[in-house]
This record gives structure tokens, C-alpha cells and sequence, in this order.
């Protein structure tokens, strides 16, 4: 009995694979029908060719943007900041849109800083922080925004720029510098309670830091 239970299933399950091809082969027999799948098997292709295109044309961007910004790290790094500007424009102008374009608008708003050119370190600094930076570089350009406010008189935008980067980055290394530039820029501008709170959370959780003296000194201690 068994035996013919399994022999019945096989059976069910052949004329059903039978009816299937079946009426797969009358429907392509529809001109109709046929053409539609291969309209659709040829955007398929074309879709994929297309991405591929992208991706690799993508690919080709992105190296040549970090052969661009190699030459011009290098400029940088040497203090050759009036020779840097041009480098830098010239990528953010022509590759606005790669991975490296947030590291070429910091290393242009700090060779602006450099400058005393502080109106222009502060708009490459807005533009870095909403494009794709490295981990590590996020927080400085937070900082470095901040400076430049500073640099401007700004004080509240500065205090709001050392602080959005305490809230954003936590664990950041350098926590210690953005604790006493957030305390001092809020000082300056008036906050004195905020500025104690600042002043006293480098002192908690800082205590060899290199500003710790400047907070005591803040503090009236």
C-alpha cells in the first residue's frame, strides 16, 4: 500500500510537471508573449551593463580624486597653504560628489584658517561636515568650525560648535580641548553657568589635561 501511495505521488507530481511545461510552451507560442519577455529580458540587460557602467565609472572617480588630494595633503603638510587653495578648489569643483571630497573641504578650510582667511574656513568647514568624512576627522572639523567662528568674534555659534561636537563625539581624544574652547567661547558670550559646567567636567574627568590650570584659574580656585 505504501509502495503504491508513492507511485500515485510520483505520478501526480510528473503530470503536473507535464502540464506545466505545457502551458508554458502554449503561452509562448503568442508572438505576443514572447516579445514581452524579451523586451524585458533586454532592459534586464541593459539595467545591469548600466549599473556596471556606473559603478566602475564611480570606481574611476574616486582614485583619481585620491591621486589629487595626495599631491595636495603633501603641499599642505609643508605649509604651502596659498598652493594648496587652488588644488583643492579644483577638486571640490570637479569631483563635488566622491568619499574624499569631505577631506578636501577640511585641508581647504584649514589652509583658509591659516590664512587669516576666516569667512572662507568657515564655509569649507559648513561644507566638510555634510559630506563623508573618516571617523577620526569628524570631530576636527566640528573644532575647527568652532575656531573660525571664534576667529569671526561669533562666540555663540563657536560655543555651539565645540559643543555639538562634545555631544556628537563622546569619546573623542581630544574631549579635553573641545571641553575648555566650549567654556571659554560660552564665558565670553555671557553663559557663565554653562561655562562652570564645562570648566568643572574637565577638571572631573580630566585632571592631566593641559588646560587644567585654565579651568582652576576660571573657577576661582
Amino acid at each position: 500500500m505504501k509502495k503504491e501511495k508513492e507511485q500515485f505521488k510520483k505520478s501526480m507530481h510528473e503530470d503536473e510537471l507535464v502540464s506545466f511545461t505545457a502551458k508554458i510552451v502554449e503561452y509562448f507560442k503568442n508572438p505576443a508573449n514572447t516579445k514581452k519577455w524579451l523586451d524585458i529580458l533586454f532592459y534586464a540587460v541593459i539595467a545591469v551593463v548600466a549599473l556596471f557602467m556606473f559603478r566602475n565609472c564611480q570606481v574611476n572617480k574616486e582614485n583619481t580624486v585620491k591621486n589629487k588630494l595626495g599631491p595636495a595633503e603633501y603641499k599642505y603638510m609643508n605649509g604651502d597653504y596659498e598652493g594648496v587653495i587652488p588644488l583643492l578648489n579644483d577638486i571640490n569643483k570637479d569631483y563635488p560628489n566622491t568619499k574624499y571630497s569631505g577631506q578636501a573641504l577640511y585641508y581647504l578650510g584649514e589652509a583658509y584658517y591659516k590664512l587669516g582667511k576666516y569667512p572662507e574656513a568657515e564655509k569649507a568647514f559648513e561644507a566638510a561636515r555634510k559630506k563623508y568624512l573618516p571617523e577620526l576627522m569628524k570631530p576636527l572639523v566640528y573644532s575647527s568650525l568652532g575656531y573660525a567662528y571664534e576667529a569671526q568674534k561669533d562666540l555663540p555659534k563657536a560655543a555651539a560648535a565645540f559643543e555639538e561636537a562634545l555631544k556628537k563625539f563622546p569619546n573623542y581624544y581630544g574631549r579635553d580641548e573641545l571641553l575648555i574652547n566650549a567654556a571659554r567661547c560660552l564665558r565670553l558670550s555671557g553663559k557663565t553657568e554653562e561655562a562652570r559646567v564645562r570648566y568643572e567636567e574637565l577638571l572631573n574627568n580630566y585632571p592631566n589635561s593641559q588646560w587644567v590650570d585654565t579651568a582652576k584659574q576660571n573657577l576661582g580656585r
